[in-house]
């Protein structure tokens, strides 16, 4: 339960994380990323385990950060302000749908019928708004 709690309040930040960008164009991206992360750390702190990784480890999680997580979000937040909210949501909500394709791509892991079914009716669903809304878009642009 706690998980899930946790989960909430993380997708709530991160909507609020959103739509503030939209709203305040001229927010430092990259400062309000490194704050967030600071007080991610100050809440997870306790519930890390006492061992401590190996040097090549945290090598590798510091690479993992860099590259998936600091950029991945700092990229996000920046092209976040171009797009509706409603959209940047649809496709942040991509990273969740496409994770089980990766995992069967790269690991050979199979995901199971049903998980591919209804991956594919998200994305169907989520290509054909963002199609849909690209398309009126450019209709509603004079010529």
């Amino acid at each position: 339960m706690a998980g899930n709690a946790l989960a909430f309040v993380m997708t709530v930040c991160f909507a609020a994380l959103v739509v503030m960008s939209r709203r305040h164009p001229g927010m430092g991206m990259a400062e309000i990323s490194a704050y967030a992360s600071l007080a991610c750390v100050i809440v997870c702190w306790p519930l890390m385990s006492p061992v401590i990784p190996s040097a090549y480890e945290l090598c590798v999680l510091a690479g993992f950060g860099i590259t998936s997580t600091a950029i991945g979000y700092l990229l996000f937040l920046v092209g976040g302000r171009y797009i509706p909210s409603g959209e940047a949501g649809l496709i942040a909500l991509l990273d969740v749908v496409l994770g089980p394709l990766w995992v069967w791509l790269a690991f050979g892991e199979d995901p199971g019928l049903a998980t591919l079914v209804g991956g594919a009716m998200i994305l169907g669903a989520v290509g054909w708004y963002l199609w849909s809304s690209y398309r009126d878009r450019s209709a509603a642009v004079p010529a």
